[in-house]
């Protein structure tokens, strides 16, 4: 480990409503003595307004846009010998500005003096221990993936918000999910004197409109069933009696060889047996399963729910029509949909999505089906697997067993060179 820094940034974390409690006198004396004190402008508006900092209003550096800049000029001014200060709401390195400076300067130039963050306060609001808590900020991300994978763990989670993702659009995420095992926890402007907070279920929280500082605290009440590998045939029946078979199942899971991060597509999902069993292996990426006809989608969702498969979506539409604004997949997986006149027009539309060494996996019941698309993937010179499948079940006869044969169906599994 490299020794500290003779002139360290000092990244002074100031306690959730320090606005109006104001400082302490160990951090008053810390900003008395440095050249500048340098934060996000909302941190210092708030500094601004101490009595005890009107003396200091002179010394005050905003950090703005582009932050590349101000980092040259910190660095600049640190090595000229000048104390610097940076400020900021409870702890830095808790999505706050102590994590944006360990991308500009070395842990040895940093000097992290932390006060308790808004996880920690709602925690000891509900004497729930830290440790048992996930965190997810929801601040510019893509709020359905990252809130979906999270949820899978069914932990205790606190999310930070903001504008566009309120309490009241989780509550609502969380019932489309069919997540009632939840209760919100909802703290608005935590250490301030207009504190306040709610306990609710996901229906009540649903129509909260709330404005300000909003933690939230998701406590799993009931641990509710995963999607796993191997479902029952009860569980993925779908409206006409059919479920596709485990072997072909296992063996086209196998191919596609999912990873923990992949996006997928189910392609003609059916009965979204094979959509569901990949959101068990892909429980850091996301699963979309696409099926034209209504009923057999609204099916998926109710299916989605009872298993806990909050990371897959459903797609009511027909391919490739319904694609277009999908995120590019790792895996593709086509269970049905090439046998009708446009089967070659929609594969070739999926060979084009499918991002660089990802692989599409075909089942192909009907001579046809196969036939079209074996032209189709030869012309395009992918490494190319082609299996039978063909399994027999146990069945009673005559106060004994024999086994019937099911249809053989065949796989081909395509890789686009990366």
């Amino acid at each position: 480990m490299k020794s500290a820094d003779t002139n360290p940034l000092t990244v002074l974390g100031l306690a959730m409503g320090f606005e109006e409690r104001g400082l302490s006198a160990q951090h008053e004396a810390m900003l008395a003595c440095a050249d500048h004190i340098c934060g996000f402008p909302a941190t210092l508006a708030l500094l601004k307004k101490l009595p005890q900092t009107q003396t200091l209003i002179h010394k005050l550096l905003p950090l703005t846009l582009p932050l590349a800049a101000c980092m040259s000029d910190l660095e600049e001014k640190r090595s000229q010998g000048q104390k610097i200060v940076c400020v900021a709401g409870g702890d830095p390195l808790f999505y706050g500005l102590g994590s944006t400076l360990t991308r500009y300067f070395p842990p040895e130039m940093l000097q992290i003096l932390p006060a308790p963050s808004s996880l920690q306060l709602a925690c000891a609001r509900l004497a729930l221990p830290v440790h048992e808590v996930d965190m997810l900020s929801l601040h510019g991300r893509q709020a359905t993936i990252a809130l979906s994978q999270a949820l899978l763990t069914q932990k205790h989670l606190c999310l930070l918000l903001d504008d566009q993702h309120t309490a009241a659009s989780v509550a609502r995420f969380l019932l489309s999910k069919g997540c009632h095992n939840y209760r919100l926890h909802i703290f608005c402007d935590l250490g301030r004197s207009r504190e306040r907070a709610w306990h609710l279920s996901p229906e009540e929280a649903s129509e909260l409109e709330l404005t300000g500082s909003v933690t939230v605290i998701l406590e799993c009440t009931e641990k509710h069933p995963r999607p796993y590998l191997g479902l029952e045939q009860e569980d993925i029946v779908d409206n006409m009696g059919y479920a596709s078979s485990l072997s072909v199942r296992a063996t086209a899971l196998a191919l596609l060889a999912v990873q923990p991060e992949d996006t997928i597509w189910d392609i003609g999902s059916g009965s979204g047996a094979v959509a569901l069993e990949a959101a068990s292996l892909a429980r850091q990426g996301a699963v979309y399963a696409v099926e034209a006809q209504s009923d057999r989608a609204s099916a998926i969702v109710r299916r989605a729910q009872k298993l806990g498969a909050c990371h897959l979506e459903v797609i009511q539409g027909s391919a490739p029509d319904c694609l277009e604004d999908l995120p590019a997949p790792h895996k593709i997986f086509v269970g049905g949909g090439l046998s009708q006149d446009h089967g070659q027009k929609l594969l070739t539309a999926l060979c084009q999505r499918l991002q660089p060494g990802g692989r599409l996996v075909i089942s192909c019941v009907l001579f046809s089906s196969f036939q079209t698309c074996l032209n189709t993937l030869k012309t395009l010179r992918w490494p190319l697997r082609i299996l039978q499948v063909q399994s027999s079940q146990a069945r009673p006869l005559a106060h004994d067993l024999h086994f019937q044969a099911e249809n053989p169906v065949f796989l081909l599994c395509a890789q686009r060179k990366a």
